[in-house]
C-alpha cells in the first residue's frame, strides 16, 4: 500500500504538467519582462503540454519526457530526484507500469515569464487506475519553470507538484 500511494503522488508530479493543455491560463497571470510576450508563451506551452498529455493517457513515456530539457530535474513526493530525460522517463515508465491515467486537467493559475524563463504554478485533476483496483482521484498543485530553447520551443527545466489530499 505504502508503494502504491508514493507511486500515486509521484504520477501526480508528472501529470501535474499538461494543465494549460486543456483548460488555458487564469487571467490573474502575470508578466514581469516584456522579452517574450505572456500570451505567445502560454501558446508555446499549452502546445507542449498537449503533446505531454496525449503521451500520458496513451502510456508513451518518450513523449511524455520530451516536454522536458535533457537536464531537467523531476521533483516528486516520497520519491527520489529524476535528474534528466533518460531519468525522468525511467520514473514515467515505472509509474504507468503500475497505473493507467484515464483522466487529467490542468489549469494554470499564475504565469510569470521573465526573460527566457517563465514560472508556471497550476491546479491538476488526475484520475488513475492501478493495474489492479478501484480508481483513484487526485487534485494537487503544481510549480513548473520553463525555459526558452534556441529553437524558440519552451521545455521544463523543473517541475515539482503536490497532491492535496491527505498523505495515507
Amino acid at each position: 500500500m505504502k508503494r502504491i500511494c508514493t507511486v500515486l503522488l509521484a504520477l501526480s508530479v508528472v501529470a501535474c504538467s499538461p494543465r494549460a493543455a486543456e483548460n488555458g491560463a487564469d487571467t490573474d497571470s502575470r508578466q514581469m519582462s516584456s522579452t517574450n510576450d505572456r500570451a505567445t508563451v502560454q501558446l508555446a506551452i499549452d502546445s507542449a503540454l498537449a503533446g505531454y498529455r496525449d503521451g500520458l493517457l496513451k502510456g508513451d513515456t518518450a513523449k511524455m519526457s520530451n516536454v522536458y530539457t535533457t537536464d531537467a530535474m523531476v521533483l516528486f513526493p516520497n520519491a527520489p530526484l529524476a535528474r534528466g530525460r533518460s531519468a525522468i522517463n525511467q520514473l514515467n515508465a515505472g509509474l504507468l507500469a503500475a497505473f493507467t491515467v484515464t483522466a487529467a486537467s490542468f489549469k494554470t493559475t499564475d504565469l510569470i515569464v521573465t526573460g527566457d524563463y517563465a514560472i508556471e504554478t497550476g491546479m491538476y485533476e488526475l484520475t488513475m487506475r492501478p493495474k489492479t483496483g478501484s480508481p483513484i482521484a487526485d487534485v494537487g498543485k503544481y510549480v513548473s519553470i520553463w525555459q526558452k530553447q534556441s529553437d524558440g520551443s519552451w521545455k521544463m527545466v523543473r517541475d515539482i507538484s503536490n497532491s492535496d489530499k491527505a498523505a495515507m
